[in-house]
């Protein structure tokens, strides 16, 4: 997960091994962007393309001067709780959905409930989709 300028960017991954986040974030991230993280392994070789910095939460260290991962710490929170007390399972196959789901609304959190109805009310399409469609069975 990345966050810029406040707009969340998610995308489903395997695993948090540095092999896999690594790509993810070289492709989602300008070389030379300030990046804040924690000090999770994976995190390590950001260094060399970035201007990386760290908190250090395994020995409480929340904030290191303007450094800090309090908004995507946020974002989290606001996913965990939807995860918990609405959907309460969250399968694979149909993670990346609900991570659009959570990053839309994060990401127009300035909008009015009317603007955000009128805005899917415009990409609604006439074109009918069925179950099996929906689940992948052929």
């Amino acid at each position: 997960m990345i966050l810029t300028d406040s707009i969340v960017k998610l995308k489903v991954a395997t695993d948090t091994q540095q092999k896999t986040v690594e790509p993810i974030v070289d492709a989602n991230v300008d070389n030379g962007v300030i990046v804040y993280s924690d000090e999770w392994h994976a995190y390590n070789n950001l260094k060399f393309n970035y201007d990386h910095s760290i908190v250090n939460h395994s020995v409480k260290q929340y904030v290191n001067g303007i450094i800090h991962t309090n908004g995507i710490e946020s974002f989290w929170s606001i996913l965990k709780r939807g995860y918990i007390g609405v959907y309460h399972y969250m399968s694979k196959e149909h993670l990346h959905r609900y991570c659009v789901e959570f990053a839309d609304t994060y990401n127009n959190k300035q909008m009015s409930g009317v603007e955000k109805f009128d805005i899917a009310l415009r990409q609604v399409s006439s074109a009918r989709i069925t179950y099996d469609t929906l689940t992948n069975k052929k």
